[in-house]
């Protein structure tokens, strides 16, 4: 059997498990930075925790509700009160 017939799947399997490999680490790397932001950000104000928590439940009913989507009928709320004035 001459080596150049036969199928060899080796370098293509490496490729593919490799790629996810990498993809899976750039996406939990995000994930880390997004929830070391988000817990700097929660134990800079004790009450930031409580108006993320009512922002995230008006969003459920929302889309539990089939609500417009932001930009639709209804103007953008900033997340925190404060942000709007920093600007």
């Amino acid at each position: 059997m001459n080596h150049n017939t036969q199928n060899d799947y080796w370098p293509g399997f490496v490729d593919a498990l490799v790629n996810m490999l990498l993809n899976l680490l750039f996406v939990s790397g995000i994930m880390a930075v997004a929830v070391a932001v988000l817990g700097m950000q929660i134990a800079s104000d004790p009450n930031e925790a409580a108006r993320l928590l009512s922002r995230v439940a008006g969003m459920s009913r929302a889309a539990a509700q089939g609500g417009p989507e932001a930009g639709e009928g209804r103007e953008a709320t900033p997340l925190r009160p404060d942000a709007a004035e920093q600007t």
